[in-house]
């Protein structure tokens, strides 16, 4: 049996509330979130870290992941989340142009679904696997991973309050 991207897109995202997402048919937010909604303390995912279907995702650089990680993460780079895209004209059909002919492009779109299963699937993602990201605390690209991953229905993505700075000054080792 060969599955297509759509089909494995709706098994793997379909426990996750959204056999169809797509980023503009996500959920509205929920207007009494809490932050424990979205962030995880570094004493939460210590915890949690030995949890069956529980997966750290550090989206720094490979070298920045290569230098020294949290134990058990994996890397699943920043540019995997943010991928560039040509502007179609809505009116046309066709892609925008600029000035000299070349197509005009949008630097930091989400993935399609099908990248996005893509991904999960090469690095044992499912829609029961607890997902906690983390960049440094300055960046926001730990962010990213996790709303990517909710905006797709995926209820269990997380990011880790402060990053692998925070990690590193709490000695959680």
């Amino acid at each position: 049996m060969t599955l297509t991207a759509t089909t494995m897109g709706t098994a793997l995202l379909s426990g996750c509330n959204s056999s169809s997402a797509t980023a503009a048919t996500a959920s509205t937010p929920n207007s009494t979130a809490q932050l424990s909604d979205i962030f995880k303390s570094t004493d939460w995912v210590a915890q949690h870290a030995s949890d069956a279907n529980f997966v750290i995702i550090d989206s720094r650089p490979t070298a920045a992941y290569n230098a020294g990680h949290i134990p058990g993460a994996i890397s699943i780079p920043r540019n995997q989340f943010y991928l560039p895209r040509k502007v179609i004209d809505s009116t046309t059909g066709i892609y925008k142009v600029d000035g000299n002919g070349n197509p005009i492009q949008i630097a930091y779109d989400i993935p399609t679904q099908a990248e996005l299963v893509d991904i999960l699937t090469r690095n044992g993602i499912t829609p029961d696997t607890t997902v906690v990201a983390y960049d440094n605390d300055t960046s926001s690209y730990g962010g990213r991973v996790a709303w990517v991953l909710k905006t797709y229905g995926h209820t269990k993505a997380y990011v880790i309050d402060g990053g692998i700075d925070k990690w590193k000054d709490a000695d959680i080792h």
